[in-house]
């Protein structure tokens, strides 16, 4: 049986690493790594930037079809300007609560699979349970691919769960991010003079009325009444431009958010984006610079008539819910690899990122006994 004090013990190691996007990962990286070698996993990894970074994979049992991937990010988000109760690095223990940050986004889940190494390395296994780590996911989302390429020189697993806080039931969808910086150059002038400038600005307005437009079409479907709301949605979260009310702008920049529940759908809207940009509004402001750049983008986890994972977690947990979600994690990454994917892990995603963040002792016991029943060899 898998143990609560040694999870609880655990957690409290992993949030001792200050893995917040400032710091390197490497020391949690070599942490993992050590207790990987010290319980007979075999792994392999993939750093970037000087060992800043890293994706990290492990594996216990034969090299065969059929495996069982257990997935989550080691990095956590920063605690700059937050006011904590306690020191945000280290696990305080308060009855039924653990405080830290990370206690469950999503060290807690990490904890909980790391922890259980003790009992499951001693398992003979048919089919291998692997371990995968990345360590930027609430920044850049890079160490994901590569964490899928290490995968992809095994054989087929045939579930990936991630462990990301879902109160342990299962989330079976959810939407993806697709986010668009756009920077146009105009031409300076006085404001007496417009007819001698190039309003960046006005530019500005054109392409938010292009981006209301895309809103609008969204509401018309597909629509999925398992989300709310039931359609992919956009925001506009930035608008920088100007300098004083009597100088024409020349600079204006604007950051464009999508969350589409299809992934066709945000390559479909970056296409005609672009197609807009590149003949209606060139055509238009002919001497104005328009620069786009796509980044941070999560593919969402779609819905599937048909979900391994979801599956194997749901007979594991039959009370919990079967739900979506409206925020982003990985998993849409494995689905597009091909592989069955379900999220289910401790905590509360309410509880994510915020000053005194923790995770409820219960919600571990929880996460070890699905451990229990999802690896049982």
């Amino acid at each position: 049986m898998l143990s609560l004090n040694d999870a609880i013990e655990m957690l409290a190691r992993l949030v001792a690493f200050d893995t917040t996007p400032e710091k390197s990962a490497a020391p949690i990286l070599a942490f993992v790594e050590s207790l990987f070698k010290a319980r007979g996993v075999e792994s392999r990894k993939i750093l970037r930037e000087d060992g800043k970074l890293g994706a990290l994979w492990g594996r216990l049992g034969p090299r065969v079809e059929g495996g069982i991937v257990l997935s989550g990010h080691l990095d956590v988000v920063s605690v700059e300007g937050q006011n904590w109760a306690t020191d945000p690095f280290k696990l305080k223990d308060r009855g039924d609560k653990l405080y830290g940050r990370g206690a469950c986004d999503m060290k807690g889940f990490v904890a909980c699979a790391l922890s259980a190494l003790s009992v499951l390395a001693k398992q003979t296994r048919e089919t291998p349970l692997y371990f995968a780590f990345t360590t930027d996911e609430e920044t850049e989302n890079r160490t994901i691919h590569d964490l899928v390429k290490l995968l992809e020189d095994e054989p087929k697993p045939r579930a990936v769960i991630v462990g990301e806080p879902t109160e342990m039931n299962v989330v079976t969808a959810h939407k993806g991010t697709h986010v668009f910086f756009i920077d146009i150059t105009g031409r300076a002038a006085h404001s007496s003079r417009p007819d001698l400038g190039i309003s960046a600005i006005e530019i500005a307005h054109d392409i938010l009325s292009y981006i209301r437009s895309v809103g609008e079409s969204f509401k018309k479907g597909p629509l999925f009444d398992s989300f709310d709301p039931p359609y992919a949605t956009n925001n506009i979260g930035q608008i920088h431009g100007g300098t004083a009310s009597n100088i024409i702008p020349e600079h204006c920049a604007l950051v464009w958010q999508l969350r589409p529940i299809l992934n066709a759908q945000a390559t479909q809207t970056e296409d005609s984006f672009r197609a807009f940009l590149e003949k209606d509004l060139a055509s238009k402001w002919p001497e104005a610079r328009i620069d786009l750049r796509v980044a941070h983008c999560l593919p969402a986890l779609e819905p599937r008539a048909t979900n391994e994972a979801a599956a194997l977690a749901q007979k594991a947990l039959p009370n919990a819910k079967m739900e979506t979600a409206p925020f982003a994690t990985e998993a849409g990454v494995f689905q597009e690899s091909g592989l069955d994917v379900a999220i289910c892990g401790p905590g509360s995603v309410t509880e994510a990122h915020k000053p005194d963040e923790f995770v409820a002792k219960a919600q571990l016991s929880s996460c070890l006994g699905f451990l229990e029943k999802i690896t049982a060899p």
